[in-house]
């Protein structure tokens, strides 16, 4: 299950954002499964097989015949077209890219207008075209076209215009963003409209991920498809050499800041200004912000703050993503909130390390983002007075926030997030209320009996020894709470299996030694009548010697939660294999 769930069932009915391979954060559709550091090719066009679907128009005198065919008779500006809808981020001119492919055989006819081309237009695009005539034959060229968003705006339109009186077979439209992209040529071509069920594996229609690069070259505007390289040839903190990290399995968070992206809302700025759409952000947009002092000479405390309440005796994390700019150095603050649950901790941003943490920020954070960005974090909790400000401040020097205020003094900021909990989970952008994340639940079914090995690559999001509460890992069950097994992530002890039988526990075993954030691990562990073993990368925790397997057989596989599917893992899961026999020492330290 490296790239795909197919065909286990996959639910969360929210948005959620995850790492691509290249480490951009990208926006999983409703019900769509993240798999982290897969590269992923969306198709934003509705039905991209059938230009009969209300979504496309014909304009002056084109006519479409049939699902992939149109007629033009030669009018001028004769063609056809589709609006697509997105969402105006302000990134303004130039802040998005978008690619546009279509398949064209020429059916009857001559082409011999200069004005044969596709394209792509709309209000949100600077209209691009690219002339196709001399390239079109009998056979199918798959074309491409690419443009940049102009200024602010909703609609990109992409078209294929025929100024000649031709036939044209046209299908396999594609429109994706591409934006931030290294490689900004048209991925392999993923269908709309044409599939049902988990679709390209991924759960939503149009979407579907892969496990190399993007192969595919153009020239002259005509695409050649080929297979690129395995992504794990090029590893970054997504994937590494055997591939991307796999399913994000969260739990259920709500970011509660308003305008998390939009400081100069909300939010207040005191001793300094906001810039909107200053530089490239952790997405690939240009949304990113510089927050700057205001050049009144001297020194002063230059930061951006919102008030916002807090649950009492609530563990709340507060994180944005920062860059160094003319000053290398964030702080981030916590303040009119109980006296303990007042902190400045600070974050050095040339080389993602912590600095001094305030003891009443229980924990703190600092997450490698690439291309310079790091997403700082602290922990903090307040039980009377519940409602304080979260700042967000520049930093000169570790333990010091008077900087010069002279022009000089400036980082990049963007999304920042506020969220109950002990740790940060994926970022959650918010407009003018508070946005949820639902929880994401992956089942399949399929039939195991005993004795039985399971194996799984697990990336924590927090180590054993820090985490905050029981997690779940894996689930083997029946649909009921009395006959499971459950290798559950536990505080202080990293992976723990755990089996119950007949509503009896029968046995616990544990692997050999705890769990680090953001380390990737293979954890396995055997099951039979008095025989369960945990091991970690091959190595075999204590053995439980005494115990019974369940007497009902398993039915369901819960892939990162519990038998009630909760209890969410927070992390990645890769390669999980299970099989209905025990398999030996040797043979699990090879899973």
């Amino acid at each position: 299950m490296s790239n795909t769930v197919n065909p286990g069932t996959f639910t969360r009915a929210t948005e959620a954002t995850y790492h691509d391979h290249e480490g951009l954060i990208r926006t999983a559709k409703s019900g769509q499964a993240r798999m982290v550091g897969s590269r992923v090719v969306e198709n934003l066009i509705t039905a991209s097989e059938d230009m009969t679907n209300g979504a496309y128009a014909a304009f002056n005198n084109a006519v479409v015949d049939s699902a992939t065919q149109a007629t033009f008779d030669g009018t001028a500006n004769g063609y056809i077209a589709q609006n697509v809808t997105i969402t105006d981020d302000g990134s303004g001119a130039g802040g998005r890219t978008f690619v546009f492919s279509v398949e064209l055989t020429l059916i009857s006819g001559t082409l011999s207008d200069a004005q044969n081309h596709i394209g792509i237009g709309g209000d949100a695009i600077d209209l691009s075209t690219l002339v196709y005539q001399t390239a079109i034959s009998a056979s199918a060229v798959r074309f491409s076209v690419t443009a940049s968003t102009d200024a602010a705006g909703t609609i990109v339109a992409p078209f294929v215009r025929c100024d000649n009186a031709a036939t044209l077979e046209i299908t396999k439209w594609q429109l994706e963003e591409v934006t931030g992209q290294t490689n900004q040529n048209p991925g392999e071509y993923v269908s709309t409209g044409v599939l049902s069920g988990t679709y390209h594996g991924l759960g939503v229609d149009g979407v579907k991920a892969f496990s190399t690069l993007n192969g595919n070259t153009v020239s002259s505007g005509v695409v050649t498809e080929a297979t690129g390289l395995p992504l794990s040839s090029s590893p970054t903190n997504w994937v590494d050499a055997d591939g991307p990290l796999g399913y994000l399995v969260e739990t259920q968070r709500s970011n509660s800041l308003l305008q998390s992206n939009q400081f100069d809302t909300t939010w207040v700025t005191s001793v300094g200004s906001v810039v909107a759409n200053y530089s490239r952000a952790p997405d690939g947009t240009k949304t990113a912000w510089r927050l700057i002092d205001n050049s009144a000479t001297g020194t002063g405390a230059t930061r951006v703050n919102q008030t916002i309440a807090v649950t009492s005796g609530q563990a709340t994390t507060l994180s944005v993503h920062a860059k160094a700019d003319q000053l290398s150095w964030v702080a981030l603050q916590t303040a009119s909130y109980d006296a303990t649950g007042n902190g400045l901790s600070f974050f050095d941003l040339s080389g993602g390390s912590l600095g001094t943490i305030d003891a009443n920020h229980s924990n703190a954070g600092i997450e490698d983002m690439g291309d310079g960005w790091y997403r700082c974090s602290v922990t903090f909790q307040s039980t009377t007075l519940l409602t304080g400000q979260v700042r967000i401040r520049v930093a000169d020097a570790d333990g010091s926030t008077a900087v010069d205020l002279d022009g000089t003094s400036s980082i990049l900021i963007w999304g920042a997030q506020l969220e109950a909990g002990a740790f940060p989970t994926s970022y959650v952008p918010t407009t003018t209320t508070s946005v949820l994340r639902n929880a994401d639940v992956l089942n399949y079914n399929l039939t195991v009996t005993d004795p039985l090995t399971a194996s799984l690559d697990v990336t924590p999001m927090v180590g054993s020894a820090d985490l905050p509460a029981v997690q779940v890992s894996l689930a083997l069950d029946n649909g009921a709470e009395s006959d499971r097994y459950t290798l559950n992530y536990v505080s202080g002890l990293g992976h723990r299996l755990f089996v119950k039988d007949g509503g009896v526990n029968q046995a616990t075993a544990d692997a050999p030694t705890q769990s680090a954030a953001g380390v990737t691990e293979t954890i396995a562990f055997v099951a039979g009548t008095n025989d369960f073993v945990t091991y970690k990368d091959g190595v075999a925790g204590t053995p439980d010697t005494a115990g019974s397997v369940p007497e009902e057989d398993v039915t369901t596989a819960h892939i990162g939660a519990n038998y009630e599917d909760d209890f969410q893992f927070n992390g990645t899961i890769r390669k999980v294999k299970i099989f209905n026999k025990r398999l030996t020492d040797s043979q699990v330290s090879n899973l």
